[in-house]
């Protein structure tokens, strides 16, 4: 993944107590770390930094304009469920 591509990528955590998470990629730091939310758990204002190899990348996004409202969390949850229930094997 390019940085520019990151943001708003749907991605599952690997490792971790968040193992099998989905979770929503709202920033970078540096090359080696992004910064994850789901909306629920990791909130978009304190998101959660994990390094790219302990992630997988899903070929599903999520619009990065969502992120900045004060409603990001919600959206995050409501983009995060809705995805969970039209794909039933692991995506």
């Amino acid at each position: 993944m390019s940085h520019a591509e990151d943001i708003g990528r749907v991605v599952l955590s690997t490792a971790g107590r968040d193992k099998g998470t989905p979770l929503v990629v709202v920033g970078t730091e540096g090359t080696e770390y992004l910064l994850l939310a789901d909306g629920k758990r990791r909130k978009a204002q304190t998101p959660k930094r994990k390094k790219r190899r302990h992630i997988r990348a899903t070929a599903y996004r999520i619009d990065p304009a969502l992120f900045g409202d004060n409603a990001a969390d919600a959206h995050l949850r409501k983009a995060l469920r809705q995805l969970e229930e039209n794909h039933d094997t692991d995506f």
